[in-house]
C-alpha cells in the first residue's frame, strides 16, 4: 500500500461515476485495486459511496483472488480478516438500505400502477359511456327523422352528445303519439322536462369537470409524494451515514480513552513501582547508614581497648626486655666468670613468658569480633589495619606470621565486596533517576493525549450540534410533510367520493342499458304481436307491392290503431254519458243487493275496458319502438311489404272486431237498462265521485304548487353549485399557488441538500483526519506500550540484581562463618601450641632445674 502520486486513478473515477463496464475494462487490463489517492482513498471507498452494490461486489472479488494470488503471511491475512469483517458490516448495511429502498421503490410502483388501472379503467368506462350514448343519439336521430322526417345532417358535437338528449327525444316521441290522441300538449310538462335536462347537464358537466380537476390534483399529488418519498429516503440515508460516521468515532474515541486508561494505569503502576523502590532505597541507605555508625562505634571502642592493651603490652614487653637484656648481660659475666644461672633470673623468664602467651590470648580473643566488624565495612578495616601498622611496629615479630597473612587477607575480600556493593547501589540510583525521567516523559504524553482527547470531544460536540440542527430540519420536513399526507388523504376522500357519484352514474348507465334492452325487447315482441293483417312475414312471392314509401304505411297503419282506439274512446264516454242520463231517470225500484251486483258488474266490465286500453296503450309504444326497428331492417334489407288487399282485409276483420264490441256493449246497456233500480245508487256514488275528483284537483293544483317551489328550490341548488364551482376555482388557484410554494420549498430543500453534501463532504474529510490522529496515537500508545515493556524488563533486572545482592549477601554471611569457624580453629591451634609450649616451658625449667642441682651438686 502506498500513496498514489496522482489525485485519483482512472479506476477511482469510474467507481465514483458508478461505470461498471469501464471498471471492468480497466481491471482486466491489470489496474491495481489497493491504490489510495492523496486523501487515503482507494476504488472500493467511491465504489461504496456510489452506492452500487455490484461494482463493490467486482472490486470485492478482484481484491480476494489477487490477495489469494499473493499469499501472504499470518499477519496479513488477520488484516484481511479485519478488513473483511468491517466490509462484510457496511456491505450488510448497504444491503439492509438497499432492501429497504427497493421495498419503497416497489410500492411506489405498486401505488403508481394501481393508479395507471384505474385511470385506465375510468377511460373505459368513458369510453363504453361515450359508446353507449352514441348508440343512444343514433337511435334518437332514427327517432327524429322517423317522427319529424328527414333534416340537414349535423356534425355531433360533445355538448349535443348527452343522454338527456334521448329522455327528451322519447319523451317527444310519447308527447307527439298523445299529441295524435288528444291533439294536445301539456307546456308546463315540458318545461319541467327541460328543467330537467338542463338541471341534468349542469350536474353531470359540474362532476365532470369536478373530476378533471381532482384527476389533475391526484396526479400531480403522486408526484409531490413521489418527490417527497425520495427525499426523505435521501435524508434518511444521509441520516444514517452521519450516524455511522459518528458511531466511528464514538467507537475510535472509546478506542483512544481505553488506551489513555491503560497508559494510565501503566504510569500508576510505573509510579508505585518507583515509590517502592525509593523506600526500600531509602530503608537501605537507614540500615546502612545505622550499621556504618554501629560498626564505627563499635570499631572505635575495640580499637581504643585493643591499642591500650597493646601500649601496655608493648611498655611490659619493653621493659622486660631491658630487664632482660640487663641481666642477660649479668648473668653472661657471671656465667662467663662462674658459668651459673640464678634461680630468680629463671623464674623471671618464665613470668615473662607467661605474661606473653596471655596478652597474646587476650588480643586473640578481643581480635575475632574487630575481625567480623571490619569484614562488614571495608573502609573501617583498612583503617583497623592501617592502625596497628602505624602503632605497632615492633609487634609485628613477635605475633605469628600465619595469623597477619589471614587477617590481610579477609580485610581485603571485604574491601572489594564494599566496592562492589557501593558500585551496585549507584548503578540502582542511577537506574532510578534514570525511571524518573521516564515518568516524566510519560506525564508530558500522556497531558498531550488529554488536550487531544478534550479537542476530539469539543469536535464530537460540534457534530452533535449539526446533527440536531439536521434532526430539526428533518422534523420541518416532516411536518411539511404531514400536511401533504393530509391534503393527499382529503384529495383521496375526495377521490372516493368522485369514484361513488361514478359508480352512481355507472349504475344509472346500467339502468339506461338495462331500459334500451326492455325497451328492444318490446319491440321485438311489438313485432311480434303486431297484427298479421299489417305485417307480412316471408311473402317474397307476392307480385303487388306497395308503391309508396314504407314509412307512409306504417304511419298509416299506426294511425288506423289510433283512430280506432279514440273511437272506442268515444263511445265508452257516450255509454258513460247515457248510463248517467238512465240513473237520473231512473227511480229507487231495484233492491239494493241486485243494485250491487251489477254495480259490480259494471265496474268489472269497466276494468276490462280500461286494461284493454291499457294494452293498447301498451301496443302503441311498442309500435313506436317497432318503428324504429323497422326503419332499420328496412335500411339493412330488402323486405317484402303486404299488398293494399291484405292490409284492408286486415282492416275488415278489425272492424268486425270492433261491431263485436259494440254489440257487447248494447247487451251491457240493456242489461243497465234492465237494472234501473241501481240508478240512485249509483248517483250517490257517482256524486262522492265528483268530491273525490274535486279532492283530487285540490291535490293537483298542491302538486303543482310544491312543483313550483321544487323548480325554486332546484334554481338555487343550481346558484348554490355555481358557487361552489366558483370555490373550487378558487381552491384550484390556492392549490395551484400552493404547488409553486412547494416547488420553491423543494428548490430551497435541494439546496439545504447541496449544503448538507458538502457539510457530509467536510465532515469525511474531518473523520480523516481524526483517523489519521488516531493512527498516530496508535502509534504513539505503542510505542508507550514498548518503553512500559522496557521498563518492565529494566525492573525485573533490577530485581534480579537485587536478588544477585541478597544472594551475594548470603554468601559474604556464609563466608564470615567459615572464617568465624577458621578462626576458632586457630584459636584451638594456638590453645595447643600454648600446651606444647607449656610444656616445652616445664621441661626447660626441668632441665634447667636438673642442670642447676647438678651444677651445685658439682660447686658442692
Amino acid at each position: 500500500m502506498y500513496l498514489c502520486p496522482y489525485l485519483r486513478t482512472a479506476l477511482m473515477l469510474a467507481c465514483e461515476r458508478s461505470n461498471i463496464q469501464a471498471a471492468e475494462v480497466l481491471i482486466t487490463r491489470g489496474a491495481d485495486v489497493a491504490l489510495q489517492d492523496n486523501r487515503g482513498f482507494d476504488a472500493q471507498h467511491y465504489a461504496k459511496q456510489s452506492m452500487d452494490e455490484s461494482l463493490c461486489r467486482l472490486l470485492q472479488a478482484t481484491l480476494d483472488k489477487r490477495k489469494n494470488e499473493r499469499g501472504t503471511g499470518q499477519d496479513n491475512q488477520h488484516v484481511v480478516k479485519g478488513h473483511h469483517h468491517s466490509r462484510g458490516k457496511e456491505d450488510e448495511m448497504v444491503n439492509i438500505w438497499k432492501k429497504r429502498y427497493e421495498e419503497e421503490h416497489k410500492r411506489g410502483l405498486w401505488l403508481q400502477g394501481d393508479l395507471m388501472r384505474k385511470t385506465h379503467e375510468i377511460e373505459g368506462l368513458l369510453e363504453e359511456n361515450r359508446s353507449e350514448k352514441r348508440r343512444m343519439r343514433e337511435m334518437v336521430e332514427k327517432l327524429k327523422d322517423l317522427l319529424d322526417g328527414p333534416t340537414e345532417e349535423q356534425d355531433p358535437t360533445e355538448d349535443d352528445f348527452q343522454t338527456t338528449d334521448i329522455f327528451l327525444s322519447i319523451s317527444r316521441a310519447v308527447e307527439q303519439i298523445k299529441a295524435i290522441r288528444e291533439q294536445k300538449l301539456k307546456p308546463h310538462e315540458l318545461q319541467e322536462e327541460k328543467l330537467k335536462t338542463l338541471e341534468a347537464k349542469r350536474v353531470q358537466e359540474g362532476h365532470q369537470e369536478a373530476m378533471r380537476h381532482l384527476q389533475d390534483e391526484v396526479v400531480a399529488a403522486k408526484e409531490r409524494e413521489g418527490v417527497a418519498q425520495k427525499r426523505v429516503a435521501e435524508l434518511e440515508g444521509h441520516l444514517e451515514n452521519m450516524r455511522l460516521v459518528l458511531s466511528q468515532f464514538e467507537t475510535r474515541k472509546r478506542i483512544d480513552s481505553t488506551v489513555v486508561e491503560d497508559l494510565q494505569e501503566q504510569i500508576n503502576e510505573l509510579t508505585r513501582e518507583r515509590e517502592e523502590l525509593l523506600e526500600r532505597l531509602e530503608k537501605q541507605q537507614e540500615n546502612l547508614n545505622k550499621s556504618k555508625n554501629e560498626e564505627l562505634n563499635d570499631g572505635q571502642n575495640t580499637l581504643h581497648a585493643n591499642v591500650r592493651v597493646l601500649k601496655e603490652f608493648l611498655n611490659s614487653l619493653k621493659s622486660d626486655c631491658i630487664r632482660v637484656q640487663t641481666k642477660a648481660v649479668d648473668m653472661y659475666g657471671r656465667e662467663s666468670l662462674t658459668g651459673f644461672v640464678p634461680v630468680g633470673v629463671l623464674e623471671q623468664s618464665a613470668e615473662s613468658w607467661k605474661k606473653i602467651s596471655s596478652a597474646i590470648e587476650t588480643h586473640l580473643v578481643n581480635h575475632v569480633p574487630s575481625q567480623s566488624n571490619l569484614l562488614v565495612n571495608g573502609s573501617f578495616s583498612e583503617k583497623a589495619d592501617a592502625a596497628p601498622r602505624q602503632s605497632l611496629p615492633e609487634v609485628e615479630v613477635s605475633v605469628p606470621v600465619s595469623a597477619c597473612g589471614n587477617i590481610n587477607h579477609l580485610t581485603r575480600e571485604a574491601s572489594e565486596k564494599n566496592i562492589e556493593t557501593q558500585k551496585s547501589i549507584d548503578a540502582l540510583s542511577q537506574k532510578v533517576l534514570d525511571h524518573e525521567a521516564m515518568l516524566e516523559s510519560l506525564k508530558l504524553t500522556n497531558d498531550r493525549l488529554l488536550s487531544q482527547v478534550m479537542m476530539a470531544n469539543q469536535e464530537k460536540q460540534n457534530l452533535e450540534e449539526g446533527l440536531l440542527t439536521l434532526q430539526d430540519r428533518l422534523q420541518a420536513e416532516f411536518v411539511i410533510r404531514q400536511d401533504i399526507e393530509k391534503k393527499y388523504k382529503e384529495l383521496g376522500q375526495q377521490n372516493l367520493h368522485l369514484s361513488d357519484e361514478l359508480l352512481g352514474e355507472q349504475e344509472k348507465v346500467t339502468r339506461f342499458r338495462e331500459r334500451l334492452e326492455s325497451v328492444q325487447s318490446e319491440m321485438v315482441m311489438l313485432r311480434d304481436s303486431f297484427p298479421p293483417e299489417i305485417v307480412k312475414e316471408g311473402s317474397p312471392k307476392a307480385l303487388e307491392m306497395f308503391s309508396s314509401d314504407v314509412l307512409e304505411e306504417l304511419y298509416w297503419n299506426v294511425g288506423t290503431l289510433v283512430r280506432k282506439y279514440n273511437e272506442v274512446e268515444n263511445q265508452k264516454t257516450m255509454w258513460q254519458k247515457e248510463v248517467q242520463k238512465l240513473l237520473d231517470n231512473q227511480a229507487l225500484s231495484v233492491p239494493l243487493t241486485e243494485h250491487n251486483n251489477t254495480l259490480n258488474e259494471m265496474k268489472s266490465k269497466l276494468e276490462t275496458q280500461r286494461k284493454e286500453a291499457e294494452e293498447l296503450k301498451q301496443r302503441l309504444s311498442q309500435a313506436m319502438g317497432s318503428v324504429v326497428e323497422l326503419k332499420g331492417q328496412l335500411d339493412s334489407q330488402s323486405i317484402n311489404f303486404i299488398t293494399k288487399e291484405e292490409h284492408e282485409r286486415r282492416i275488415f276483420t278489425l272492424e268486425r272486431e270492433v261491431t263485436t264490441l259494440r254489440e257487447e256493449n248494447e247487451a251491457c246497456k240493456v242489461a243497465l237498462e234492465g237494472k234501473c233500480e241501481e240508478a240512485i245508487v249509483l248517483k250517490q256514488l257517482l256524486e262522492q265521485e265528483v268530491e273525490e275528483r274535486q279532492a283530487i284537483n285540490s291535490r293537483e293544483t298542491h302538486e303543482l304548487q310544491e312543483k313550483e317551489r321544487v323548480k325554486q328550490s332546484l334554481e338555487t341548488q343550481v346558484q348554490t353549485l355555481h358557487e361552489e364551482v366558483q370555490l373550487l376555482s378558487g381552491k384550484h388557484n390556492e392549490s395551484s399557488k400552493e404547488a409553486s410554494n412547494f416547488r420553491d420549498t423543494v428548490a430551497l430543500e435541494r439546496e439545504k441538500v447541496r449544503n448538507l453534501e458538502d457539510r457530509i463532504i467536510q465532515l469525511e474529510e474531518e473523520a480523516e483526519e481524526l483517523w489519521g490522529k488516531s493512527q498516530d496515537y496508535q502509534d504513539e500508545n505503542a510505542l508507550l506500550t514498548d518503553k512500559c515493556n522496557s521498563l518492565q524488563q529494566i525492573s525485573l533486572e533490577k530485581e534480579k540484581k537485587v536478588a544477585d545482592l541478597l544472594a551475594a549477601l548470603e554468601s559474604l554471611t556464609k563466608e564470615m562463618a567459615e572464617q568465624h569457624k577458621r578462626s576458632e580453629t586457630l584459636a584451638l591451634q594456638l590453645k595447643e601450641s600454648n600446651k606444647q609450649h607449656q610444656e616445652i616451658v616445664s621441661i626447660y625449667r626441668a632441665h634447667l632445674l636438673n642442670a642447676a642441682q647438678v651444677r651445685e651438686s658439682h660447686g658442692q
